[in-house]
C-alpha cells in the first residue's frame, strides 16, 4: 500500500524525497536526432540512455523538446525513405561516373507497396465489396489524370551519321 497522497516525506510522492528525474534537457539534442536518423526506435533509445523503453513513451509524451528532437529525426529519415521508394516505384534514370547513362525500371512490387499505404481505401487487398462503385470512379480517375501526365512517345535515337573519312 502507498504512503498517503499528501505526506510530502514520503518516497515517491512529488515534492518528497523520491528519486531524482532521470530526464534531462540536454537528452533533447542533435545526437536524439542523428540516433532516430539511423532508424533508433524507442527501444533502441532506451538503451543509448540506460532506461526502460516505457520512460521514452514518457519522455516523448512529458517533454515537448524531446519529442521535437526525435521527431524531427525520424521524419526526416522517413522521407528519406519515401522519396526512395518513390523513384523504385516509378523507375529513374541515373548517369554512372563514366557518363554511361542507365535506366532502372519501375518495380511493380514496390508500387503496389507505396499506393496500398498512401491511398489504403482506394488500393486495399481484399476488398469485400463495399464502396466498390466509389472505387472504381476513384480508379477511372486516377487512370486519366495519370493518362494525361504521360510524356509523349519519343521517335527512337538514330545513331549518327559518319563521315566517310
Amino acid at each position: 500500500m502507498g504512503a498517503p497522497l499528501h505526506n510530502r516525506n514520503a518516497v515517491g510522492n512529488r515534492g518528497g524525497k523520491g528519486h531524482p528525474p532521470k530526464y534531462r534537457p540536454e537528452y533533447a539534442s542533435p545526437e536524439v536526432t542523428s540516433l532516430c536518423l539511423l532508424g533508433a526506435d524507442n527501444k533502441r533509445l532506451a538503451d543509448h540512455f540506460g532506461v526502460h523503453e516505457s520512460q521514452i513513451s514518457r519522455w516523448i509524451k512529458r517533454h515537448i523538446e524531446f519529442a521535437q528532437a526525435v521527431n524531427d529525426g525520424r521524419l526526416i529519415a522517413d522521407g528519406k525513405v519515401v522519396a526512395s521508394l518513390y523513384r523504385r516505384a516509378c523507375g529513374y534514370t541515373f548517369r554512372r561516373p563514366k557518363g554511361e547513362l542507365v535506366h532502372v525500371p519501375s518495380d511493380t512490387t514496390a508500387a503496389i507497396f507505396w499506393l496500398c499505404n498512401r491511398n489504403r481505401d482506394l488500393w486495399k487487398r481484399g476488398d469485400s465489396g463495399h464502396r466498390a462503385v466509389e472505387q472504381a470512379e476513384k480508379r477511372d480517375r486516377l487512370r486519366e489524370l495519370w493518362s494525361a501526365l504521360q510524356p509523349a512517345p519519343e521517335e527512337p535515337l538514330s545513331a549518327p551519321e559518319r563521315k566517310p573519312s
